[in-house]
C-alpha cells in the first residue's frame, strides 16, 4: 500500500483540518466534502463501500453545485461530521486544466508539451497540483468550459459547474494531491484556450496544397515538414506522389494494407481485440511517419482514409495532435526504398531505346499531365525527385 510521504486532510487534527479547509476556500473558491478513501486489508477503498463508485471523488452532499460554500461555520460543521472525507473545489473562482497520465491512455502532459513546442510558447507558472495520476494547473476563471477528455488528448477541463479535488485529498491509489508550484493564479493563455476549445474550421471545396497556408482559427501542430502548419481540411486530397506511395506501401507491407483497408479483425488484430477507427488512425500515423511523411501529410491521409471508409470528417485538432504527436515523437524515420526492376537489353542496345519499346509512353511532364489529368506542380515535383534521387 502506498501511504505517501505527505499527510492527507483526513490525517490532520480537527482544528488544523478546519483551518486548512477555510484557507483553501478563501483562496480557490467554494468547497464541498466528498467520500474519502480508507485502508482495508492493505488497499485503499472508497468510504462508501461500493465497488463501482468513483472512489474518493463523489460528493457526500446532495445539490453540491448550490451547497458548495466558503462559509466558515458550514465548513467547520462538515469537517467535524465527516473526519475521513476528501474535499473538492467547485470551480467558480478558478479554471483547472487536468493533465492525466493513466497507463495505456493519451498522456495529457505529452499533449501539452507538443502544443508548446508547436506554437513556441510556454505555460505560465500558475498554481500546479500533483494528483493521483497526473498534474492539474489552476488558472483565473474565464474562457474555458468543463470537458471530460472526449477528444482523446488526455486533458480534462474543470470550470463552473465542475469540481476538482482539493490539495490534501487522497486518491484511491494512495497518492495525496499536493501543491507542487505555489504561485499566484495566472490567466489561462489564449493559445491554450484555443487548443482546448476551438474546433477545426469547416471549409468546403478547398484544394490541398503542399505550400504553406495560413487559416483563420487554425492551430499549428508541428514544425516538421515543408509546410510546418497542421490543420484539418475536410476536403483534403493526396497528390499524385502520395497516392502512389500509399499503393506501394499496401503492395509491400501486408499489415499496412490491412490497416488501410480497415480489415484487422482477424489478421493483425489490435491489442485487446479493439477495432475502432482510433486504432486504425494511430497505426496509419505510425506507418506514414516511419516513411517520412510530415504531420500535415499524415493528417490529410487520415482525412482521405476516413472519407474512403464513409466515416465522418475529422472535427477536432486536439484529438489528432495526440495521435500524430505520438508518431512524430516515437517513430524513427526510415522511408521504404522501392527498387524498380531492371530490364536486360541486348549488347549495344541504347538505354534510351527502352522507352521506345513502350508504345505511346509520355516523356515530358506536360504530356503526363495531359494524358493522365494530373496536377502539373505535383508531376514536376515527383519527376524532379526521381531524376535527382531525392528521398521523401
Amino acid at each position: 500500500m502506498n501511504s505517501n510521504a505527505r499527510l492527507s486532510l483526513a490525517d490532520l487534527s480537527l482544528p488544523r483540518r478546519r483551518s486548512t479547509l477555510i484557507a483553501m476556500a478563501e483562496r480557490f473558491g467554494p468547497i464541498l466534502p466528498t467520500y474519502g478513501v480508507v485502508a482495508v486489508d492493505g488497499n485503499w477503498m472508497c468510504e462508501c463501500g461500493e465497488a463501482s463508485c468513483k472512489a474518493g471523488k463523489h460528493p457526500r452532499i446532495k445539490s453540491w453545485v448550490t451547497r458548495a460554500t466558503k462559509d466558515t461555520r458550514q465548513i467547520a460543521d462538515w469537517a467535524m461530521r465527516w473526519p475521513l472525507a476528501n474535499w473538492a473545489i467547485h470551480c467558480t473562482e478558478i479554471n483547472v486544466v487536468d493533465l492525466d497520465r493513466k497507463p495505456g491512455k493519451p498522456d495529457g502532459v505529452i499533449t501539452l508539451a507538443c502544443w508548446e513546442d508547436a506554437l513556441g510558447v510556454t505555460t505560465p507558472d500558475s498554481v500546479r497540483v500533483t494528483t493521483g495520476t497526473g498534474i492539474q494547473i489552476y488558472f483565473q476563471p474565464g474562457g474555458l468550459k468543463t470537458t471530460s477528455n472526449s477528444d482523446g488528448t488526455g486533458i480534462d477541463v474543470r470550470a463552473k459547474g465542475g469540481y476538482c479535488m482539493c490539495p490534501g485529498s487522497r486518491h484511491v491509489n494512495g497518492n495525496v494531491y499536493q501543491i507542487d508550484i505555489d504561485e499566484g493564479l495566472e490567466p489561462c493563455p489564449e493559445w491554450l484556450i484555443k487548443s482546448l476549445t476551438v474546433p477545426a474550421p469547416q471549409e468546403v471545396g478547398h484544394e490541398w496544397s503542399s505550400a504553406p497556408s495560413t487559416k483563420r482559427n487554425s492551430i499549428p501542430y508541428s514544425k516538421i515538414g515543408e509546410g510546418g502548419a497542421f490543420w484539418l481540411d475536410p476536403a483534403a486530397k493526396l497528390n499524385a506522389w502520395e497516392v502512389l506511395r500509399i499503393e506501394q506501401l499496401c503492395q509491400r507491407k501486408p499489415k499496412f494494407a490491412a490497416t488501410w483497408a480497415m480489415d484487422r479483425r482477424n489478421q493483425f488484430q489490435f491489442r485487446g481485440g479493439r477495432n475502432s477507427s482510433s486504432e486504425y488512425e494511430s497505426a496509419i500515423a505510425f506507418y506514414l511517419r516511419r516513411d517520412g511523411w510530415s504531420a500535415q501529410q499524415i493528417m490529410d491521409a487520415i482525412t482521405v482514409w476516413r472519407r474512403e471508409h464513409d466515416l465522418p470528417a475529422p472535427k477536432y485538432h486536439s484529438r489528432y495532435r495526440a495521435t500524430i504527436g505520438k508518431a512524430v515523437s516515437l517513430v524513427t524515420v526510415n522511408p521504404m526504398v522501392v527498387k524498380e526492376p531492371k530490364r536486360a537489353w541486348k549488347d549495344e542496345e541504347p538505354e534510351a531505346g527502352l522507352l521506345d519499346d513502350l508504345p505511346g509512353a509520355p516523356k515530358r511532364p506536360r504530356e503526363i499531365v495531359e494524358e493522365f489529368g494530373l496536377d502539373a506542380a505535383a508531376v514536376r515535383t515527383a519527376m524532379t525527385r526521381r531524376a535527382y534521387g531525392s528521398r521523401f
